[in-house]
């Protein structure tokens, strides 16, 4: 068996333990089980069958570029410092920052349609640390700040669980070295 396959099945028990265990902290609760279980199934068949993202960079000139996914708009991407017509494209730094949130977001909506409740609004606020570190720059934290906006205080307690579920199980978060931290408020109204 190859280094890269053993990882993979190492990577697959770890993960089956981890959903396992979250699943018995959940059959207290019927729904939530649900939920843990529909994930288990899901991130099983995520890893059995590999998801491809392929983008397309083309350079513009500068440090700018289009970015291109087939079928997608195409991003305006630039480095703050590159003047004042790169400095009003994406950076590879706001993509970052952006990617987290947007899957944050995802894991979210998904979480609170499994668990049946509704919600009127959601924004989340992120801010990625760009620092030295060593002879290299590195993000070395994130800090989204969310609201949400519910219709009634009955269902308070399920979002904060859809939140921290979102958090917990956030694909792109997890697959970033830096801390990501999030303070919630959730409004009624």
């Amino acid at each position: 068996m190859s280094l890269k396959n053993q990882n993979q099945l190492m990577m697959t028990n770890s993960l089956i333990e981890r959903v396992e265990s979250r699943s018995l902290q959940c059959s207290k609760h019927r729904r939530y089980r649900d939920v843990c279980n529909s994930k288990m199934v899901n991130y099983m068949s995520e890893e059995i069958e590999p998801r491809y993202y392929p983008v397309r960079l083309v350079w513009t000139g500068g440090k700018s570029g289009d970015l291109e996914v087939k079928g997608k708009v195409v991003i305006k991407t630039g480095v703050p410092s590159g003047g004042p017509e790169e400095d009003k494209f994406h950076s590879p730094e706001d993509l970052f920052v952006a990617s987290a949130t947007m899957c944050y977001m995802n894991g979210f909506v998904d979480f609170t349609r499994k668990m049946r409740i509704e919600f009127k609004s959601f924004e989340c606020d992120a801010v990625g640390t760009l620092e030295k570190v060593g002879r290299s720059f590195e993000v070395t934290k994130i800090e989204m700040t969310t609201k949400v906006a519910i219709g009634s205080k009955d269902i308070r307690k399920k979002i904060d669980r859809a939140l921290e579920l979102a958090a917990k199980y956030c694909f792109i978060g997890n697959s970033m070295k830096c801390p990501i931290t999030h303070k919630t408020e959730v409004v009624v109204g």
